[in-house]
């Protein structure tokens, strides 16, 4: 099986990583696309973060209909870091006969080189970029031919990501009263209001 794996903090989900999801399962014909919502993320454990629950049901709500999606709590469960490496590794094991694709957008990209256990990562694992159109693509495209030289990591640039959206704009118009709805699908749109989240 092909698997893509795609993980972030989804505080909340939104149209562009759906867009990216459905992208990515259509561009590589993958068999499975596993979202892995993040407990602490290394760069943003200063952040106050939603609590996993909410998360994890906006997403099952933004994803219903999907059929090759699956919602993992994998990362929630742990009491650590959610470090990628770590995670991928997870999924390695349970899948070890499956050639896995993590998946993720061009400013993670970017700084990958400075994550844990880097080298291991881009040696082992292959990588969707998530692009946006005219967004850092001089940067993206050396970035790629840097790690395919330097690693051996194959790399896979989606076509485009239609949506430019944030999840702390999302949160910002939330708090400011804002209409929400061209950002995020109208079951998610419901459980913030019926939760009173992000207020």
């Amino acid at each position: 099986m092909k698997i893509g794996i795609l993980g972030g903090t989804f505080d909340p989900v939104h149209f562009g990583h759906l867009s990216i999801a459905k992208q990515a399962i259509e561009e590589l014909a993958l068999d499975k696309l596993i979202v892995v919502p993040s407990k602490l993320q290394p760069f943003k454990l200063d952040v106050l973060v939603t609590i996993g629950m909410h998360r994890i049901e906006m997403l099952k709500l933004a994803f219903d209909g999907f059929e090759k999606v699956t919602i993992s709590d994998y990362e929630l469960t742990k009491n650590e870091v959610s470090y990628t490496i770590n995670t991928l590794q997870a999924f390695k094991k349970k899948y070890p006969d499956s050639e896995l694709w993590f998946l993720l957008g061009t400013d993670s990209f970017l700084k990958i080189e400075i994550w844990k256990n880097a080298k291991d990562l881009l040696t082992q694992f292959n990588l969707i970029v998530g692009a946006r159109p005219g967004y850092k693509n001089k940067e993206l495209d050396i970035q790629i031919k840097h790690l395919e030289k330097t690693y051996g990591t194959e790399i896979y640039k989606l076509s485009n990501e239609k949506f430019d959206i944030s999840s702390t704009d999302i949160r910002t118009s939330i708090n400011q009263g804002k209409a929400i709805d061209k950002y995020v699908p109208l079951a998610v749109e419901r459980y913030i209001t019926e939760y009173a989240l992000y207020k």
